[in-house]
């Protein structure tokens, strides 16, 4: 999705499409807000508000699949994707240790965020304590994110093509490696 595409979509549905936008994909999203922020097309307040809240939901909805617990994901995921029981144990515990500590350190990471959401959810951490560290972590890396979006201005959507292409080009890599994995295993 381009910047272009991504205004168009906020210039037809309003504002508020950038809530179920930032929940899908939060920091292209923040970025393209600093983009529309410096062309003047959003206000600087509204649009940070938004990425927040959207950011926040995002977070709810993987620590509400977590809350489902291990059967609850085994229903949507198929069964190499989730998680023996013996790495989701100690990370439960881990979770009623440091649990905001984990989810500041996931929220600032974002690559760890969403194993740490679901985490979260599974050991069944109090909502309040949970809202309250991913708003206080969400807060410092919005404004980072849409700051850097309103610096680079036009260049955001260039932006965009090398995020995705460098996600593209991960995915093709953790694929390689999962082929190479897999084949070595049948030979043995």
């Amino acid at each position: 999705m381009t910047g272009a595409e991504i205004s168009a979509i906020a210039a037809h549905w309003g504002l508020w499409a950038l809530i179920p936008l930032a929940i899908l994909e939060g920091p292209v999203i923040s970025l393209v807000t600093g983009w529309l922020v410096s062309l003047g097309l959003v206000g600087l307040m509204t649009g940070f508000t938004l990425i927040v809240i959207g950011d926040v939901l995002g977070d709810c909805v993987l620590y509400l699949i977590g809350r489902g617990g291990a059967q609850g994901m085994a229903r949507w995921l198929p069964a190499r994707l989730c998680p023996p029981r013996s790495r989701v144990v100690p990370l439960i515990r881990g979770f009623r240790r440091n649990g905001v500590r984990l989810l500041v350190m996931g929220k600032l990471t974002h690559a760890a965020g969403a194993p740490l959401l679901l985490a979260a959810g599974m050991a069944r951490m109090p909502l309040g304590p949970f809202l309250l560290a991913n708003l206080l972590a969400a807060l410092p890396k919005a404004a980072l994110l849409i700051g850097l979006g309103y610096a680079f201005g036009e260049a955001a959507e260039s932006m965009l093509d090398w995020v995705l292409a460098g996600g593209a080009v991960i995915l093709a890599l953790a694929g390689l490696v999962w082929l190479t994995r897999r084949s070595t295993l049948v030979r043995a």
